[in-house]
């Protein structure tokens, strides 16, 4: 064999470890979900402190069915839109 050959055999083996052995993330994302939902949650009175309305509502999923005690059931825009009023009261200084 010549140099020139086991050369290109070399990078070529170097290359094929780098492309097909290398982690993508060496979390998977079943593992960094559970810190995704604390970071949310733990952000989530800061944004309602800023009365950031998006951000507030954004907490709730779309199909959302809240139920409280002698309530009645709210959906999504009905969350948000109580959630939006309380934010938009002008007197109420509101923190979490």
């Amino acid at each position: 064999m010549n140099k020139e050959f086991l050369f290109s055999a070399m990078v070529l083996c170097v290359v094929l470890l780098i492309a097909c052995g290398t982690p993508i993330s060496s979390v998977s994302p079943e593992a960094s979900a559970p810190n995704e939902i604390r970071n949310v949650l733990e952000k989530w009175p800061k944004d309602f402190s800023a009365k950031d309305t998006p951000a507030v509502c954004g907490l709730f999923a779309p199909d959302l069915v809240a139920s409280y005690p002698e309530q009645p059931d709210k959906n999504y825009d009905a969350m948000c839109r109580q959630l939006t009023a309380a934010l938009e009261k002008p007197r109420k200084n509101i923190s979490v």
